[in-house]
């Protein structure tokens, strides 16, 4: 079987429904070797709505036959994200966009999207397809071994 990847999301860490912030001595004594021990995922996960239902091993779901491939978000890694960044901190990327304007736009909608902190538990699309509707195009792609790449 072979799988490409459609879309790469973060989700904050959540606790009760809230999001879950947590101070930098706390973050020091984690072990990231346990949070990644097995292969934790979502299933019934929706990349375009930010909503999953469940969440757990995919070892114990894999051997339960539980949902669908297309549903599954792998969790590849975690990160420890600051709340608080200062704008003026953040490295402007090298896009040559037509105007210093259009700069300046991608510049904030860059800033406001990858370094606000989360206000909802919900996951936050960085790369990949942006609708079902994209997703369903690029299928047919596989079939005849074409490679789409999503932006």
């Amino acid at each position: 079987m072979e799988t490409a990847t459609y879309s790469v999301s973060l989700m904050p860490a959540s606790k009760r429904g809230e999001v879950q912030t947590s101070t930098i001595e706390f973050v020091a004594q984690m072990d990231p070797t346990k949070l990644m021990a097995g292969q934790p995922c979502y299933l019934g996960f929706d990349p375009f709505q930010g909503e999953w239902g469940l969440f757990g091993d995919l070892n114990f779901f894999r051997t339960n036959n539980a949902g669908f491939l297309d549903e599954v978000g792998l969790i590849i890694d975690h990160y420890y994200l600051a709340t608080a960044v200062d704008e003026a901190d953040v490295l402007s990327l090298g896009v040559d966009l037509p105007s210093p304007e259009a700069q300046a736009k991608f510049n904030k909608h860059r800033y406001r999207r990858f370094f606000c902190p989360f206000e909802r538990v919900e996951a936050q699309r960085v790369w990949g397809a942006e609708s079902p509707i994209e997703l369903f195009c690029t299928r047919p792609c596989f079939t005849v071994t074409c490679r789409p790449n999503c932006r």
